[in-house]
């Protein structure tokens, strides 16, 4: 799911016919502009396809379950705009059958209630259909600030972060993660259970190294998109310190990577990148990782799908390119304050100034790798 695409919400007004219409109407209203306002796409009833826009019996429970299904909604809005009926907001959204994420809402009264006045009672109404939705086993959220004014910047701010949790589920149930390699050994906390993931609706892609390096090596030196390439590698980092060969093997390996990205429709890669890369290839895959992170493909080391998975999303959350790092020690004094360090895989876009390629010198130092095979 491309993080830059509008998220597609459905919003069930959910209305008891006992109370105002007039009132309602305002309420579903609102919270069209609000959502609208928040930077997604609104899928709803309209005025004339059901009482008001509004959802009150099964009857529109099921025309706006079709709408949304029809519309491929990514996540599922219940706004109470007055008391709300449970079993037309629970049927929509088992009818539905779309298995996204549902975020309640209730829109405020407009004036203190009082004798005689109009009024919604939607936080009651909010209290019914979150038991209706728990007992047909659906499960929901309820906005930070669950009961408000659709106009407040408030409403605003919660639809964006709920449009943010739907991108990622629904980014990650679809999603394709590139295994390359194996993991390290001696690296438990890599290990995942493909399986399990799959359930999650994520399939792992693998390909073995020697692939990659047959591949890679393969490109021809005239080929008009590597020397695109080691022209704009040139442009992203200060290259100075590294060979010519060094900075072709590097382009050859993300050239290769690109192409396997494309071909398998790879959302984010896990490689192996210590030490059969330096021992079998001659340079680190730093320099590939972190310019393919930084165009929105991310790239986690030691062949780490679930540190991917991970990355992908924070990416889809963020809308902007992701990286991991290590925890690596507590200030001495201050116990608020950490170390967070990592390989050279970040990408270009979380530094303040030019990126400088050069020797890996924890490989050199760490793993016993000669210093002619780690450049780049």
């Amino acid at each position: 799911m491309d993080s830059t695409q509008k998220v597609r919400l459905g919003l069930v007004p959910a209305r008891r016919g006992s109370f105002s219409l007039e009132l309602a109407q305002h309420a579903r209203r609102e919270m069209i502009e609000g959502m609208r306002s928040a930077g997604v796409e609104v899928v709803t009833p309209a005025e004339g396809e059901t009482i008001g826009g509004c959802v009150e019996n099964r009857h529109e429970a099921g025309f706006c379950a079709e709408l949304f299904r029809r519309q491929e909604v990514q996540g599922i809005v219940i706004g109470a705009v007055n008391f709300g009926d449970e079993q037309a907001a629970a049927l929509t959204v088992r009818k539905a059958s779309l298995n996204v994420p549902v975020l309640l809402f209730a829109a405020q009264e407009e004036a203190p209630p009082r004798l005689g006045g109009r009024r919604r009672d939607s936080f009651c109404g909010l209290l019914s259909i979150a038991e209706a939705l728990r007992q047909i086993g659906s499960p929901f959220t309820v906005a930070p600030r669950p009961i408000g004014s659709p106009t407040e910047n408030s409403f605003k701010e919660d639809i964006a972060w709920f449009a943010r949790v739907c991108r990622v589920v629904n980014g990650v149930r679809n999603a394709r993660y590139g295994q390359i390699g194996i993991r390290p050994d001696a690296f438990w906390t890599c290990r995942f259970d493909e399986k399990q993931l799959e359930l999650l609706g994520a399939t792992t892609v693998t390909l073995d190294l020697s692939e990659v390096f047959a591949g890679a090596n393969a490109i021809e030196e005239d080929d008009r998109e590597l020397e695109h390439l080691l022209s704009d590698i040139q442009e992203y980092a200060d290259v100075s310190q590294v060979s010519s060969q060094s900075l072709k093997s590097a382009a050859r390996l993300e050239l290769f990577l690109r192409r396997w990205v494309r071909e398998n429709d790879i959302d984010a890669l896990a490689i192996q990148c210590w030490t059969s890369m330096q021992q079998n290839y001659g340079i680190c895959s730093c320099a590939a990782m972190s310019r393919l992170a930084n165009d929105g493909i991310p790239c986690a080391c030691e062949a780490d799908i679930l540190g991917a998975l991970s990355l992908h999303a924070c990416q889809l959350a963020s809308g902007t390119p992701a990286a991991l790092a290590d925890w690596n020690n507590l200030h001495n004094e201050d116990d608020e304050l950490v170390n967070l360090w990592h390989c050279g895989v970040f990408p270009k876009s979380f530094a303040k100034e030019q990126p400088v390629m050069r020797a890996h010198e924890v490989i050199a130092t760490s793993c016993n790798v000669p210093r002619h095979r780690y450049q780049g």
